[in-house]
This record gives structure tokens, sequence and C-alpha cells, in this order.
């Protein structure tokens, strides 16, 4: 399924091709937490549907795991 979501970092919206269906697309949409209603997408996947955020801006923003740990 293709979701489109704003992303709330940029105001852009992005796609992504997600194995979803829409069932579980409306659970979510009414409140079912992301890691349960799509257990079996990666986190950057499940990332994507709450706050729209795609896996290049996040490492723009934020940048790679390694990198944050050794900010702290």
């Amino acid at each position: 399924m293709r979701v489109h979501k704003r992303c709330i970092l940029t105001d852009k919206i992005n796609s992504m091709e997600l194995d979803i269906t829409l069932k579980s697309y409306l659970e979510h949409q009414k409140g079912k937490l992301a890691q349960d209603a799509f257990p079996h997408l990666n986190a950057d996947e499940r990332e994507f549907l709450i706050s729209g955020i795609t896996p290049e801006v996040w490492e723009e923003t934020f940048g790679r795991p390694e990198q944050q740990k050794r900010s702290l």
C-alpha cells in the first residue's frame, strides 16, 4: 500500500510503499500504537507512519544512531 504523509520536520508530503493493509492502517489512525498495528515493519517504516519523517530526513536532522551515541 502506498502511504502519503506530511513530514513534521519539513512540512513536505512524502510517500512510501509499505506492506500493510487498509484495516491495520485505519486501526493505527484510530489510536492503535504503530508497533502493535505493524509489528512486521522496521523502525524507519513505523516512524514514517507516525511522523511522515523519511529515513533520509531523519539522518540529515539527527545523524546516524552511532553518531547520536557519540554526541551524548
